[in-house]
């Protein structure tokens, strides 16, 4: 009996944790629709209420990087993209992207330059950062 109660408790876990996933996603797609809208504060509320589900979501904190770096909160964009970077998952890419242009906007082109020298070594198949480079 108590291990039959033990797989019924880890497929209901396991349930909750796809319902939550499909829940983040659902709130980055609203954030996604606001922003293509330019209802930019509207887009930050959805990625934060995706967070408070899962604050490592890279897809919520790079969109939330992008929205903050669009609306010119760069200092706000560096740490999210950085989160993304640090995690070595999907949207690593579109972070390096975000991060340096956040610290070129901030006035520091050097640690841009480094940034995206460094996304280019993990990416090297990347136009977007072989054209910010050259």
């Amino acid at each position: 009996m108590k291990l039959f109660s033990t797989a019924v408790l880890g497929i209901l876990l396991t349930l909750n944790l796809y319902g939550q996933d499909d829940k983040i996603t659902d709130l980055v797609s609203q954030g996604i629709e606001l922003h293509d809208q330019g209802k930019y504060r509207e887009a930050i509320s959805k990625y934060q209420a995706a967070l408070e589900i899962d604050e490592n979501s890279t897809l919520a904190n790079y969109e939330l990087s992008y929205t903050y770096m669009v609306t010119e909160q760069y200092e706000n964009a560096v740490k999210c993209s950085k989160k993304v970077i640090k995690q070595k998952a999907d949207n690593q890419h579109e972070a390096y992207v975000v991060l340096g242009s956040s610290l070129d906007m901030l006035g520091k082109p050097a640690k841009a330059i480094k940034i995206y020298e460094e996304g280019l070594t993990k990416f090297p198949e990347s136009n977007l950062l072989i054209s910010i480079l050259h």
